[in-house]
């Protein structure tokens, strides 16, 4: 074969930017090209009207929460996409400034955080579970599957217009159960963790400051009036209620007193203790029995438990008494007196509670329907002895009553059905884990003396009627999912061992 015919056979090499590749002729490669940039000049004015009427629109009418909300949202979100465990720092961050707003401009950025971020975060971390082969469900997620179910559920049945109420079911239910199985799918590492514990300390030391300037007359005045309204003189923070502001402000300051007693750098030790101090005061300071009472056994259970942390405990108890018996607390202290001689709500929840257990006899099996309580509770109000009806439209004041009046026996069981299962684990993996350290048994017992808290306090308030109450027992119990699972990889990988293979038996081809 000669140089000649060798040249007429070859293939020449393709050039990839050649249109003719892509295009059968020029012309239609031209037409293709200027289409598309028609399209998209097109597609950039139509967006830029329509975001510069709205932007003029929400001007107009003073909304100036909402530009902003959006100009800082897309970064938000963008990072979201990428790592969804870090929704949770934002949601742990900048709600509960946000659960009692006074306008309407002020409700967006509650919108964006509780409505939407974890819902948003939790489809990208399926997806990402599932490219990567990693979701894990089991009977925990099954079991709350059916309770929200059930929720759902027990409203179209019952209610003949249901949209409001599935508006709550999704602020108090789903949101939680989104933010639990969020934290189940990232499987936060010990960084991550530290990370979500600093936010916790953060949040201590603010919601204590702000406790503390609630009972200070000097500084009252500087707080927003809706916290102020709404806190029925007591210590509530900026999240409006007693229980929710206790239960939040013991698991913080648990959490940063086990972070302080794991890190070496003094300043660190300064803030987690600090936490630990502000906080002690401001649950003295709650004037309610039942955060006094689930005080009194978290700080017994931690002495028995996590005996490092007695000194402390002992030595915030002298700090506290001698802080509150100063002249600045004296009007605080008496109100505190005037709550423990208080036998009338005594007297009226006494009643109340006994007109729940008649109402579960009623319909024990599915309840009288999601929010029906208040419908039918009257009915069943009736003096106990000497015991009168004192107030005919007291609201409840026990969770789990509530929730067996509306939803059954079922509805409770399957409420706790996730935390029994979660608790049974927790004996194996509390022998998997280290003794000592940050990731440790330590962590496992402060997560689950946080829910020991919520638990006892949650019997002498209804934390169904507030969203941030019951999205926050699951914040811990994700972490507490979190902790079993981690114990279980760290088991494995310490049996584990990896052998060499011999030379001889490669094969070098």
């Amino acid at each position: 074969m000669n140089q000649s015919s060798l040249k007429e056979t070859s293939p020449l090499p393709a050039n990839k930017y050649d249109l003719k590749l892509h295009y059968p002729d020029l012309a239609s490669a031209l037409k293709a090209q200027l289409a598309s940039r028609l399209w998209l000049t097109f597609l950039l004015l139509a967006a830029a009207l329509i975001l510069g009427a709205l932007l003029g629109y929400v001007i107009s009418r003073y909304h100036f929460v909402i530009p902003v909300g959006l100009f800082i949202a897309i970064p938000v979100f963008l990072l979201v996409m990428r790592r969804p465990f870090d929704a949770i720092l934002i949601w742990l961050l900048v709600t509960p400034f946000f659960v009692i707003t006074p306008d309407a401009g002020s409700r967006y950025v509650y919108w964006l955080t509780h409505r939407t971020l974890i819902p948003f975060a939790v489809i990208f971390a399926l997806i990402s579970g599932a490219t990567n082969k990693r979701l894990r469900f089991g009977l925990t997620e099954v079991f709350l599957l059916a309770f929200v179910l059930l929720n759902v559920f027990s409203i179209l049945y019952y209610d003949a217009s249901p949209s409001e109420e599935l508006i709550k079911v999704f602020d108090r239910v789903l949101v939680g159960s989104t933010l639990f199985l969020l934290i189940r799918l990232t499987q936060p590492n010990e960084v991550q963790l530290k990370r979500l514990i600093v936010a916790f300390t953060i949040m201590s030391i603010v919601q204590g400051s702000i406790g503390l300037m609630m009972n200070i007359s000097a500084t009252r005045a500087m707080l927003p009036e809706a916290w102020i309204r709404v806190s029925s003189e007591r210590t509530t923070g900026s999240l409006g209620r007693v229980a929710e502001y206790s239960s939040t402000l013991t698991a913080s300051m648990l959490l940063a007193a086990h972070y302080g007693m794991n890190t070496r750098r003094r300043w660190r030790r300064v803030l987690c203790f600090t936490a630990l101090l502000l906080g002690s005061i401001c649950l003295v300071l709650s004037f309610s029995r039942g955060t006094w009472l689930a005080s009194a056994i978290v700080g017994t259970l931690t002495i028995v438990f996590y005996r490092r942390l007695a000194p402390y405990i002992l030595i915030m108890a002298v700090i506290i008494v001698s802080v509150l018996s100063t002249n600045m607390f004296a009007d605080s202290i008496v109100f505190a007196q005037e709550r423990l001689n208080n036998q009338q709500n005594v007297d009226a929840r006494v009643v109340s509670d006994y007109a729940h257990f008649r109402m579960i006899a009623a319909k024990p099996l599915l309840g009288w329907g999601y929010g029906n309580y208040y419908r039918y509770h009257s009915q069943f109000l009736k003096p106990i002895g000497n015991t009168p009806v004192v107030d005919d439209h007291i609201p409840s004041h026990n969770t789990f009553l509530s929730m067996t009046v509306e939803l059954g026996l079922l509805g409770l069981v399957l409420f706790f059905m996730p935390w029994l299962i979660l608790f049974v684990q927790s004996f194996s993996a509390f022998k998997r884990l280290p003794r000592n350290g940050f990731y440790s048994r330590q962590l496992l017992v402060v997560l689950w003396l946080g829910v020991v808290f919520w638990l006892v306090v949650t019997n002498f308030m209804n934390m169904r009627l507030a969203f941030w109450g019951m999205t926050w027992v699951w914040l811990l119990l994700g972490l507490i999912a979190s902790v079993v699972d981690g114990s279980q990889e760290l088991a494995s990988n310490t049996r584990q061992v990896k052998v060499p293979q011999p030379a001889q038996n490669l094969v070098i081809k």
